[in-house]
């Protein structure tokens, strides 16, 4: 356990998944919020990936704004969390370069209802905002994937589907 106090927050985040379920871990990774912007980012992403949806009021109150990296760490592990009301944020950081990156990297692992509000906002998008989206996308690995789960094409038409359900509203 000695590792959940490294200096490393790659250890530290490490030790965190390693060491999930333990009753300090929670604590810990609460505790690493408070420390340097990389410890932050680490404890963030675990919280985030590990699906610590009873931390999801304690992220809340986390403060925004400080910094940006951060700012979109805690967009995404809200996202993964399941929390709708930052489809908002998580849309404008798509719209934003290198940021977009790391939401298109992360959208997979989003809750269901978060990527299918953030699909809705997506086709509401001028095309312009859909094209840059699209041209982000497609230079990942993951293309068709992540151009599936939005209900995009790669024309940057909108599928059949999302016809459907912006019809159906």
């Amino acid at each position: 356990a000695a590792q959940l106090k490294h200096s490393s927050p790659l250890v530290r985040a490490a030790a965190a998944r390693a060491f999930l379920g333990h009753r300090n871990v929670e604590r810990v990774l609460m505790d690493i919020l408070k420390l340097t912007k990389d410890m932050k980012i680490e404890s963030l992403r675990v919280i985030g990936d590990s699906k610590m949806h009873h931390l999801l009021g304690r992220l809340r109150e986390e403060s925004r704004g400080k910094d940006r990296d951060v700012d979109l760490h805690l967009a995404l592990a809200m996202g993964k969390l399941g929390d709708v009301q930052v489809v908002d944020t998580l849309l404008s950081l798509l719209l934003q370069y290198p940021a977009c990156r790391e939401v298109l990297e992360h959208l997979p692992r989003l809750d269901a209802e978060v990527i299918h509000q953030l699909r809705d906002n997506i086709q509401a998008l001028r095309r312009e905002e859909i094209h840059f989206v699209m041209y982000q996308i497609k230079a990942m690995k993951n293309s068709s994937v992540l151009l599936d789960l939005l209900h995009l094409r790669e024309d940057g038409a909108k599928t059949r589907r999302s016809r459907l359900s912006s019809f159906m509203r």
